[in-house]
């Protein structure tokens, strides 16, 4: 089960966050408001909780009672189906919408397409914007157009709030997963720590989605703040093993402690929830800020 997590993580990473063919034109969605909504993504299963009835949501994926990945455990009372990408399921509970994401399997995506079942795609969850334009589409099909945009409005004055903190620096940032994934242009990661004010250094690594970075070029960027997801199924002491490593261990973020880990449900969502993981590592550059400026406070006198 856990490699099968570890898994569904990497793909939602490599995935979600890569420019792809517009399966939007593949959509068909009928005009009549669903009263039996079906979310085959945890983004479809995030948003939909904040806009819709749970009563008109038949099924979500198994993923969003998972305290680890998802937003809204606990959440989900009421709810009577955990979905898999399975056809005899999805066409056993006989939605009359069903959300599907981008990044799910192409042959499947055929699969639903044949069988004519209403079908509403995510498209590109690559950036903030895109999300927003998501769940503005989702609120369309949804006919929940207002608590979409509500939902949105949210997000962003969230984000203009953070906009106006002053900071003195920005700080170079890696984020990690393990076997040395991060995440470059083109990805919500990206976003994230652009707007909390940092320097992503996947980005200036040239990498583009999400991808292996080299040892080498970690250790040549030294950069000053790392971070991580809260779960790695498969090296579930990812931050010991960068700490005892004999090379990475004497990189600045390391030898300062400045390594932290931030829920995995709030970096690798492509919901508006993401928003929670902006949040923590815009405290996380702002208390980086105040030492530095503490530092340079004492050095001065």
């Amino acid at each position: 089960m856990k490699v099968k997590i570890l898994l569904l993580i990497l793909i939602s990473l490599m995935f979600a966050n890569a420019c792809k063919e517009n399966t939007a034109d593949k959509t068909n969605v009928k005009t009549v408001c669903p009263k039996k909504i079906a979310s085959l993504s945890l983004a479809s299963d995030e948003i939909l909780l904040d806009i819709v009835e749970n009563d008109k949501i038949i099924g979500i994926t198994y993923l969003a009672d998972n305290k680890k990945l998802s937003n809204i455990h606990g959440r989900t009372s009421g709810i009577p189906h955990k979905l898999l990408p399975n056809l005899e399921q999805i066409i056993d509970i006989n939605p009359d919408l069903l959300i599907v994401a981008d990044y799910i399997d192409y042959a499947f995506i055929d699969q639903i397409t044949k069988t004519g079942i209403n079908t509403h795609f995510l498209t590109k969850l690559n950036s903030i914007d895109s999300i927003n334009q998501n769940i503005i589409l989702l609120g369309k099909a949804v006919c929940e157009e207002d608590k979409a945009t509500s939902l949105i409005n949210s997000l962003n004055k969230s984000i203009e709030e953070l906009k106006k903190r002053e900071l003195s620096y920005n700080p170079t940032v890696l984020y990690l997963f393990p076997s040395f994934f991060t995440a470059g242009i083109n990805t919500t990661i990206d976003d994230l720590i652009t707007l909390a004010g940092g320097v992503n250094v996947g980005a200036k690594a040239g990498i583009d989605g999400n991808k292996k970075i080299s040892r080498e070029y970690i250790l040549n960027a030294d950069p000053e703040i790392i971070i991580i997801g809260s779960y790695s199924p498969d090296e579930e002491n990812f931050i010991e093993t960068l700490r005892s490593d004999k090379v990475l261990g004497q990189l600045k973020a390391i030898t300062n402690s400045n390594v932290y880990t931030i829920e995995t449900s709030h970096l690798t969502t492509v919901s508006h929830h993401i928003i929670k993981g902006i949040q923590e590592l815009s405290e996380i550059i702002d208390n980086y800020n105040k030492k530095l400026d503490e530092n340079k406070t004492k050095t001065s006198n």
